[in-house]
């Protein structure tokens, strides 16, 4: 039974993306505040970049240029960089942009080793997370 009165919402499945642009020193800044604001809030570090809680991950990377500004002709001013963050719940991936979502439970769409277009070319920067925005569990141990 309730107790609230409240109205609540549960999701079962979640992918929340966010991208964030600033200068460089911003985005240092902004980069060490996030890592450690997760670690204190009990995420387990299990990747470079990627970190677990309960069913919950995160992904983060760095990069000089996002893929989506290169496609629409507009350039960051000089000493910009990008944080994207991915949220998602386990066993939940982003729908492919030119198609309906997979069915719950269905294939990881990016077996084929295509990323997701979102992030697929992204130029990052040294230090960053590595590796494209493998969405389900595991990471490389750093």
């Amino acid at each position: 039974m309730d107790t609230t009165a409240a109205p609540s919402l549960a999701m079962t499945q979640m992918y929340l993306y966010h991208s964030v642009a600033a200068p460089q020193d911003e985005i240092e800044e902004a980069w060490e505040q996030n890592q450690a604001m997760l670690s204190e809030g009990g995420w387990k570090k299990v990747g470079a970049g990627r970190f677990e809680l309960g069913d919950l991950r995160v992904h983060m990377i760095r990069v000089e240029e996002h893929p989506e500004d290169l496609r629409a002709g507009r350039r960051l001013p000089a000493d910009y960089e990008v944080i994207d963050t991915v949220f998602t719940s386990v066993n939940c991936f982003p729908p492919p942009e030119d198609g309906p979502p997979p069915a719950v439970g269905g294939p990881d769409p990016r077996s084929a080793g295509q990323g997701h277009p979102r992030t697929a070319g992204l130029r990052r920067q040294p230090g960053a997370a590595t590796e494209d925005f493998g969405l389900s569990s595991g990471g490389d141990g750093s």
